[in-house]
């Protein structure tokens, strides 16, 4: 089994290219956000799983966490994405102090997710 490895949330964006679903009722997350509860948590349930993922609140400082699949504790909204995770150890880190990464360092990150992604693929 790999170990969980946590990116920049850059790499989330550029990678699995999250969307605002077309049926969702709330402008929350940079409209990509689905929330949680009403029709939105209908809407996140009804995906297929390999496709949402759990923004989250937790741990020390103001840092929030992009995590895949659905959760419940410490939930902020869920994100929906065009690329599926397939439940690939991974999480991106949200840093209170937002400090955007390099091109070079994106580039760099990109790679590591894709071998990382290619690992879990073959041990499945």
């Amino acid at each position: 089994m790999l170990k969980e490895t946590v990116f920049h949330e850059d790499v989330f964006y550029a990678y699995f290219q999250p969307f605002r679903h077309p049926s969702s009722h709330f402008n929350i997350w940079g409209g990509h956000g689905l929330e949680t509860f009403g029709e939105d948590f209908k809407i996140a349930r009804s995906l297929h799983p390999h496709h949402v993922w759990t923004v989250l609140e937790g741990g020390e400082g103001s840092d929030q966490w992009i995590s895949p699949g659905l959760h419940y504790v410490n939930r902020i909204c869920y994100l929906v994405t065009r690329v599926p995770h397939a439940d690939a150890p991974i999480t991106f880190r949200i840093e209170g102090k937002p400090r955007p990464i390099t091109s070079i360092g994106l580039a760099r990150r990109m790679t590591t997710l894709r071998r990382l992604l290619d690992a879990h693929q073959a041990s499945v």
